[in-house]
């Protein structure tokens, strides 16, 4: 898979080489560094763990370039929403874009996460999240695609998926968590599929999608 990374930067890389790390099977075709630009004095600070992290990236074969969101421009989450934009109109068609949102400051993070969930349908198909712990071990990666259309859901749909996460995995089984009639939890269930949120494994058996396991 050919991969592109948006990372948020604050004053150290160790988030970015971890995440590289575990990508060590994908194509990392770039890394666009994001910064938030509070004064001048935090700002050089930011330019001088980006010139480490360039030195870095440069031994191991990867291009990077560094954005920032100006916290005086104010209108965050719409500066976040341009660099996301920016990053898919310059990544191939088949190139996947990461937010790997860990290091930097809270607000930075939030603008990003805020900006993810804003983005037309067509985009959140190619884009996915990653978050480190900090300081202690622990990692969370989700499909864009799948969290759009998870947040979009009715009620009932929610619940279904519930059931099929707590092993409820066939029809039959459903029926009698949920006490909906037959004909509406047919009806639920091909909507749920065609959505990509659920699978058949084999004959009349229902899991999650993968990238679904990680949300419910």
């Amino acid at each position: 898979m050919r991969l592109r990374v948006i990372a948020s930067l604050g004053f150290g890389i160790d988030f970015i080489v971890r995440r590289l790390a575990d990508l060590k099977d994908e194509q990392i075709t770039k890394i666009v560094a994001v910064g938030l630009y509070t004064d001048g004095t935090s700002w050089r600070r930011v330019e001088q763990t980006y010139s480490i992290l360039t030195a870095y990236l440069r031994s191991q074969g990867i291009d990077s370039s560094l954005e920032r969101l100006d916290i005086k421009r104010g209108r965050l989450v719409a500066q976040a929403r341009e660099v996301i934009a920016k990053t898919l109109a310059e990544a191939g068609k088949d190139e996947i874009i990461e937010l790997h949102l860990t290091g930097g400051p809270r607000l930075l993070l939030a603008a990003f996460y805020t900006a993810a969930l804003t983005l037309a349908d067509e985009w959140a198909k190619r884009l996915r999240l990653s978050v480190y712990g900090e300081g202690f071990p622990g990692s969370l990666t989700v499909e864009m695609s799948k969290l759009v259309v998870l947040i979009g859901l009715d009620k009932t749909s929610r619940r279904i998926l519930d059931f099929i996460r707590d092993g409820y995995n066939d029809i039959n089984s459903l029926i009698v968590a949920t006490s909906l009639p037959r004909s509406t939890l047919y009806k639920k269930v091909k909507d749920l599929e065609k959505l990509g949120l659920i699978v058949r494994v084999r004959r009349g058996e229902i899991r999650l999608h993968p990238g679904l396991e990680s949300l419910l």
